[in-house]
């Protein structure tokens, strides 16, 4: 697995997007589901949601070594037409 290099220890959920590979949308779709680890800082008047929230490297690279490990020990599939 290629190592994240930013010299940081967070990203914008636009930045995590990019290094996953996934679209914003859906990078902060993931975000609010909970399966995009994030922090959240900050608290908007009325609502009380955060104003900003940031993604850490160290769980994007857990993120990524997990996707890495599933596609190692998973079984070949199928040519398209067979039958597994």
């Amino acid at each position: 697995m290629k190592s994240i290099r930013y010299g940081k220890r967070t990203v914008t959920i636009t930045e995590a997007a990019q290094i996953l590979g996934i679209g914003r949308n859906q990078a902060y779709e993931a975000a609010h589901a909970g399966t995009l680890p994030t922090i959240a800082f900050g608290e908007r008047k009325g609502d009380g949601r955060p104003t900003r929230y940031l993604v850490p490297v160290a769980a994007l690279e857990r993120l990524l070594s997990m996707q890495d490990e599933l596609q190692r020990t998973a079984p070949p599939r199928a040519a398209k037409g067979e039958l597994p």
